[in-house]
């Protein structure tokens, strides 16, 4: 994966969202799930509604939306921001946290919630813990 992916950590001003809830942004993955819904909700929002601005540009030019979601197994009707910031997003994604070992949860980039979105012939990854997501690399021919 391309280290140098887009990350919510990246921004340097949350959204009026995310600004609404007054919590700040937390800096990793690791503090947005100990800091409960708030802190995931603002965490998340950035990179969600940045896959959002990926897939409505893939369902424009497709006409399909078929978006289920890794963490929930569940089908994601509407936007991806409004799911990946829900509760019953955040309860999942955090049981599949406390589910990996300590070993596991020590490295800052956990790949075990990558999920590949196939857009227009090229897939895009999405990482549901940590919210790095880039388009994959091009095939050499």
């Amino acid at each position: 994966m391309d280290l140098q992916s887009k990350s919510s950590t990246e921004a340097a001003k949350p959204s009026s969202e995310a600004a609404a809830s007054s919590k700040e942004v937390p800096a990793t993955h690791q503090q947005a799930l100990d800091g409960g819904k708030e802190a995931w909700r603002a965490f998340m929002h950035k990179p969600s509604t940045e896959l959002d601005d990926v897939l409505n540009v893939a369902y424009k030019a497709s006409g399909v939306w078929n978006l289920t979601c890794l963490a929930c197994e569940t089908l994601v009707k509407s936007d991806a921001c409004s799911h990946m910031c829900s509760q019953r997003h955040y309860n999942a994604v955090k049981a599949h946290w406390l589910a990996l070992s300590k070993d596991v949860r020590k490295f800052k980039q956990p790949e075990q919630l990558v999920q590949a979105y196939e857009l227009g012939g090229r897939r895009y990854w999405f990482n549901h813990f940590t919210g790095l997501h880039n388009w994959c690399p091009k095939k050499k021919e």
